[in-house]
């Protein structure tokens, strides 16, 4: 006789414990259906471990085993699920502002604009470069045919005239 189960015996095995299995899974995340998919989700497992059981009466153990697991994996698997969604929602609601913030919003928004307006073309054209099409300093140096260290310090006079204007209390503390 074999140290294992075959394969139609496990089968065997599992027929008629399936009805057990089902239960014991249906008890955990109390849907017939759900249940009845673990369950023949167990069986594939079991397929794969047909080899290491050595006979009926431990196979029908650890099935049980594994069902009780299923059950328990597939309640904590749905209660991560909600509580991911949950905090999913949070970053979907809609942010509702007063008018007085739109209306600040707005006004640095035209600061911002009327600041950018005020310098260079090239400070322009490099700190657009650099902040929006993200590219870097040795790109942007290659294009103007200038030195990254040049670019460097024609980026931060940028950043600081911007500042500047968009937040003159900025420019006071830094001064």
């Amino acid at each position: 006789m074999s140290d294992a189960l075959t394969h139609a015996e496990l089968e065997q095995v599992f027929i008629q414990a399936r009805a057990d299995l089902q239960r014991r899974i249906r008890h955990r995340v109390r849907c017939p259906e759900r249940a009845a998919d673990l369950t023949q989700d167990l069986y594939f497992k079991l397929v794969r471990l047909a080899d290491r059981l050595p006979n009926a009466v431990e196979a029908k153990r650890y099935m049980l085993r594994m069902a009780a697991n299923a059950g328990l994996d597939d309640v904590k698997n749905n209660q991560n699920r909600a509580r991911l969604l949950e905090g999913l929602a949070v970053l979907y609601e809609p942010t509702v502002e007063s008018p007085e913030t739109l209306t600040g919003r707005r006004q640095e928004v035209r600061h911002v604009e009327a600041a950018l307006a005020e310098l260079t073309p090239r400070r322009r054209d490099m700190l657009r470069r650099s902040r929006i099409l993200g590219e870097s300093y040795a790109e942007i140096a290659a294009a103007w045919g200038l030195s990254v260290r040049t670019v460097e310090l024609e980026i931060a006079a940028a950043l600081r005239h911007a500042r500047d204007r968009v937040r003159p209390e900025a420019a006071s503390d830094a001064g």
